[in-house]
């Protein structure tokens, strides 16, 4: 192989490993923004119970308990406050005063 097709073969092999960082690199920011988010919107829950136990709103406040140990131990059912009032765990009046 002469000097030239080799460097040609060099430089396709660092643009697949310049490539491959570059996909590796997005998927961590991806990943790292999925879970800021999920805090972000656990964190939201959290606040609404703490308000709701100040309010004595205490059915509220235990279900956004309930539903707060949920988001904890399993993500793949993860519901947002939002979520709940859509699947009707908490009515339009408990959802607008948790916002």
């Amino acid at each position: 192989m002469d000097n030239e097709n080799l460097n040609k073969l060099y430089l396709s092999d660092i643009r697949i490993i310049d490539l491959q960082h570059i996909v590796d690199t997005a998927n961590i920011v991806i990943q790292e923004r999925k879970d800021f988010r999920k805090l972000y919107l656990k964190e939201q829950i959290e606040k609404a119970m703490y308000k709701a136990f100040f309010y004595g709103k205490s059915e509220l406040a235990e279900k956004l308990r309930k539903q707060d140990r949920m988001n904890s131990t399993d993500f793949y059912t993860f519901r947002t406050l939002d979520d709940m009032a859509e699947d009707g765990i908490i009515s339009k009046e408990e959802y607008d005063f948790c916002k």
